[in-house]
């Protein structure tokens, strides 16, 4: 295979913390599944199990991928991940009638306690109710897709991991309230007949395809970041945009369609009973999904394209992540591509140099160049080399550096490959790190979401665990 192509292939980013999330809540999942099989076998049989488990797979393969790293470089990359996020996983997920084997397979220390007031709350269930009811549940999905597709927040959310990590939040969450009225999972209730439900299905068809034209047929770049940002495969722009439209199309109508078909079926056998899905509907689902939901090279270890031009028989594109830049971990990422054929360059030798303009840091002046970490600066040059080694886009060079003085710092790039070189310059403007983002909050907000996501799912009745 393509040196390039394994390269691409191989940037998996195994986060722990997603690791760990999706990993608990399989085991949470799989244990109250198999203690409720024994009591209530027709209503968790094992497609049920399988779909879950294939949701939450499914999450981990848009989170994790090469999907992810390369959302930044291409538009059809990042509109695939977000098929996954709101066409494939949220269904998947909410075929295994999560509530109750969740709650069953939390330790009733933790179910009664904790969680059984906190899901008992009226004003919750009210909340609840109303999400999930078809006609707020259709508008608020759709508002999701539309305003997170513009170009402000479009772009925000490429430049900044805590936008990015938002939007992906919103759309997984506005997917879960969309697809409810139509799986619903046990215990769950209709609230529209089985046309009107159909009706709500095509309605968010025509919404999809309305905004897939846009990207499919527009003549300009919506998108100004992807224009920036280095070209891959000899892949333009607008063929790239050409092609995101389509994935949001076809797979799309696809995710829309089908169940309207399995829907419809349903009535024509039995017009006076409500659809029930049988293991026949499921195999249906995860099939169309296996065709469109394989992940393809898609961007950098993600961030703001600070430079891109021609150095010699280079052209060198250098990221940073976050934007802005803030004092302490810096990260700085560069792709090396030749003229002659756009290909990244693997084994090229990349080495940056930054030095701050300006009052040198006495601190660091005072301290032994051998009690300094690796990249850390002091008022001299310091080198770093870039590797591709430290870089979740494999075809990357990242270095990180330790900065402690906010300013503009002059950043010079030396590249090497073969008897060729070049040498980019450039400045970058590293901002004081404010104290509050030194605080560990990411976690307890991960934690907070995950309980609000759980008790809206939750929200018919209390779950009695000895039941």
């Amino acid at each position: 295979m393509d040196p390039v192509t394994v390269a691409a292939l191989s940037s998996w980013h195994l986060d722990a913390g997603l690791l760990l999330m999706l990993a608990a809540t399989a085991i949470v999942y799989v244990r109250g599944w198999r203690a409720l099989r024994f009591q209530v076998a027709d209503r968790f049989p094992a497609w049920r199990a399988i779909a879950f488990l294939g949701g939450l797979l499914t999450l981990f393969v848009a989170l994790a991928s090469p999907l992810d790293a390369f959302s930044g470089f291409l538009l059809s990359a990042h509109m695939t991940q977000h098929l996954l996020l709101m066409m494939i996983a949220p269904p998947l997920l909410l075929l295994g009638c999560p509530s109750a084997p969740l709650l069953r397979g939390l330790p009733p220390r933790i179910v009664k306690p904790v969680l059984g007031p906190f899901l008992a709350w009226p004003a919750l269930r009210r909340l609840g109710q109303r999400l999930t009811r078809p006609a707020t549940a259709w508008l608020v999905f759709v508002a999701a897709t539309w305003i997170w597709h513009l170009p402000g927040p479009y772009a925000m959310a490429l430049y900044s991991p805590f936008w990015h990590w938002t939007e992906h939040a919103c759309f997984f969450t506005t997917a879960l309230l969309f697809w409810w009225p139509v799986v619903l999972p046990w215990p769950s209730r209709a609230a529209w007949p089985t046309a009107a439900i159909v009706a709500y299905l095509l309605l968010a068809d025509i919404q999809n395809t309305a905004l897939s034209a846009i990207f499919a047929f527009s003549e300009r770049v919506i998108y100004p970041p992807y224009a920036a940002a280095p070209r891959l495969w000899n892949f333009s722009v607008q063929d790239d945009q050409i092609a995101a439209g389509a994935i949001m199309w076809v797979p799309g109508s696809i995710a829309f369609l089908l169940p309207v078909a399995i829907l419809v079926v349903r009535m024509l056998e039995s017009p006076h009973t409500a659809p029930r899905v049988r293991p026949s509907d499921v195999a249906a689902v995860v099939l169309a999904c296996a065709l469109f939901a394989v992940p393809g090279p898609a961007i950098a270890d993600g961030g703001k394209v600070q430079l891109s031009e021609t150095a010699g028989p280079f052209r060198v594109s250098i990221f940073t992540l976050p934007n802005p830049l803030r004092t302490h971990a810096v990260d700085i990422s560069v792709m090396v591509q030749p003229l002659a054929d756009w290909r990244p360059l693997l084994d090229a030798h990349v080495e940056l140099e930054l030095e701050r303009i300006g009052e040198p840091i006495a601190e660091l002046d005072a301290k032994p160049d051998a009690e300094r970490a690796p990249g850390e600066l002091s008022a001299t040059t310091v080198h770093v080399d870039a590797t591709r080694e430290d870089a979740h886009n494999k075809l990357l060079y990242a270095a990180h550096f330790h900065v402690h003085q906010a300013g503009t710092w002059s950043l010079r790039t030396f590249v090497r490959h073969g008897d060729d070189h070049a040498t980019v310059t450039s400045s970058l403007e590293i901002w004081p790190t404010p104290w509050w983002m030194h605080m560990p909050g990411s976690g307890l907000l991960l934690a907070l979401a995950a309980l609000g996501l759980i008790s809206i799912n939750l929200r018919l009745k209390r779950f009695d665990p000895d039941t």
